[in-house]
């Protein structure tokens, strides 16, 4: 009787906990899980500190910010997206974007690290390449603390710039000269480039570096607007990579892309990430392309979708547009990134036909793994500069 007293016991409270359980994520769902954190920021050589507040939602990892100028009036905001994931069972080393758009007109465009569920800190820079640093997370005295630390460093500093979107003189043309960059590769191994058309269209000057550092002028050979493809030559000659099948691949197959993602962040060494094929079609269903989840960031673009052959199946194009998704659906997608597949460039290749010196230097080679294939690839890959 009393052992079958306990086990009544035990079941009532396992019910309870069951019932409660069920209510705690009834609860985060229905809330979407939001929470508000204070953050500040500060311009690393002007007069300037910035205060407000970061929204996040602590399931997805995304979230919005509004910010004010202490100094200056400027009001920004904009969103963040998580780009890299360590542990799914902790927040603790996540990475991440910011972008966003102030009153003045300026950009934004950074990079954060989550220290914990609740604060991380971050960089970046604004459409002028003036720098900035920001935490979150922050209490309403450590961000008022911070608030009058920062003011009283900064006002030894300069005036914020004014936003300049177009330069009055020579010097602040030199100042403000706005470029592109992106990713590209060799298709032969006499200096085909194959790259997106969005990468180099409008420009005066086309420049090309290469992994032994070697600057070189580019030009435009010819292009298919539509599919966002073009071929660029320079007068030297490196190794080229492979062209695979589009139509052989199966959603869920591994690949990878080399490229050169924000530069004035991250630098210019070649970047790998690593994903898988989520769809055989884009945005509405558009068979030219593939979905994937491999990060990619501005800068990724051009850059070669390689399989576990080492082959080029696809051409990275870019991501959703997070603000303007934001806008419409009220969350950010993650991870939905989009390439053409290869296939689509076979009437530009047609077009120069003859003149390509193709020589298939990895063909069959039997790669094990994406390791064993970056080093065999990425003196094929390009940093594409359009002036």
């Amino acid at each position: 009787m009393f052992i079958g007293l306990i086990n009544k016991r035990i079941k009532i409270v396992n019910y309870k906990l069951v019932h409660y359980c069920f209510l705690l994520i009834f609860i985060i769902i229905t809330t979407g899980c939001v929470a508000s954190y204070k953050a500040v920021g500060y311009s690393e050589d002007y007069n300037e500190v910035f205060v407000g507040e970061v929204n996040a939602n602590l399931l997805s990892g995304s979230g919005t910010f509004k910010l004010e100028g202490q100094i200056t009036g400027i009001k920004c905001e904009g969103a963040s997206t998580v780009t890299y994931t360590p542990n799914p069972f902790t927040c603790v080393g996540q990475r991440g974007e910011i972008f966003g758009r102030c009153s003045d007109g300026r950009t934004l465009q950074g990079s954060y690290v989550v220290t914990s569920c609740t604060t991380g800190y971050g960089r970046g820079v604004d459409s002028m390449g003036n720098k900035f640093i920001f935490n979150f997370g922050l209490s309403e005295e450590e961000a008022e603390a911070q608030v009058r630390q920062r003011l009283h460093i900064s006002q030894e500093k300069p005036p914020l710039p004014e936003y300049q979107p177009s330069a009055k003189n020579q010097q602040e043309k030199e100042d403000t000269k706005t470029f592109k960059t992106g990713t590209g590769f060799f298709i032969s191994s006499n200096g085909y480039i194959l790259t997106c058309y969005h990468v180099i269209k409008g420009a005066n000057n086309i420049k090309i570096l290469t992994y032994d550092k070697n600057l070189y002028d580019g030009f435009l050979v010819t292009k298919d607007s539509a599919n966002d493809i073009a071929i660029i030559k320079i007068e030297a000659n490196y190794p080229q990579l492979d062209l695979g099948k589009s139509n052989k691949i199966s959603k869920g197959a591994e690949v990878m892309t080399l490229g050169y993602p924000l530069i004035l962040l991250q630098g210019q060494e070649i970047k790998a990430t690593f994903g898988r094929i989520n769809a055989l079609s884009g945005i509405g269903n558009d068979p030219r392309f593939f979905q994937i989840d491999v990060p990619v960031q501005p800068g990724n673009s051009g850059g070669p979708l390689i399989d576990l052959n080492g082959k080029v199946i696809g051409i990275i194009i870019g991501r959703l547009n997070e603000i303007e998704v934001f806008k419409i659906a009220g969350s950010i997608p993650q991870n939905a990134n989009y390439a053409i597949k290869i296939d689509y460039a076979s009437p530009l290749l047609d077009i120069v036909g003859n003149n390509l010196n193709t020589i298939h230097s990895i063909k069959d080679r039997g790669f094990k793994n994406f390791e064993e294939i970056i080093p065999a690839i990425e003196k094929s890959i390009v940093l594409v500069i359009a002036e």
